[in-house]
């Protein structure tokens, strides 16, 4: 059997399970950590299966939309931190090699501005349908710009989705 040790200092766990103590009457328990400096062994048993993640996805709602338009150098930077499967020559991940990537269909907010309700324009989604019922496939271009990233580095799965009808 493969068992993997790691140790884990116990401030670091006990401040991870602080958030799931529990609400008792609807009233949040306060608890103050004990910090200490003695730390506990963890053993991993990598031969076991208990769980399997079919992917590993991320959405480009809504920030993409900006951040596809940067210049190319950081918007490459950025996508390859997302899907990148490679690894340095030291042996460090490129990037966290996302295996889904999930496309708004914007329903029009950013084309209406501040007429649509929504005051942060980094919330706004364009949409791809024109007032005069034609279609501008241009009018999401940083989420376009993404989705072709994602497909160059590898990613074989896509999942489109809208929030509202158009």
């Amino acid at each position: 059997m493969r068992f993997k040790t790691i140790k884990i200092q116990v401030f670091v766990l006990a401040a991870f399970l602080l958030p799931f103590g529990g609400c008792a009457k609807n009233k949040a328990r306060i608890t103050t950590p004990v910090i200490t400096d003695k730390s506990i062994t963890v053993s991993v048993d990598l031969s076991k299966t208990y769980q399997t993640i079919d992917n590993f996805g991320a959405s480009d709602a809504w920030s993409c939309q900006f951040i596809g338009r940067w210049p190319d150098a950081k918007k490459n930077a950025i996508a390859d931190l997302l899907f990148s499967k490679e690894f340095t020559a030291d042996g460090q991940p490129k990037g966290i090699g996302l295996s889904i990537w999930r496309f708004n269909i914007g329903a029009g907010s950013t084309q209406q501005g501040a007429q649509s309700g929504i005051a942060d324009e980094w919330r706004r989604a364009p949409s791809f349908l024109n007032v005069d019922g034609t279609y501008n496939w241009n009018n999401q271009d940083g989420q376009l710009w993404f989705l072709r990233a994602a497909k160059a580095r590898g990613v074989e799965q896509f999942l489109a989705f809208p929030n509202s009808p158009p």
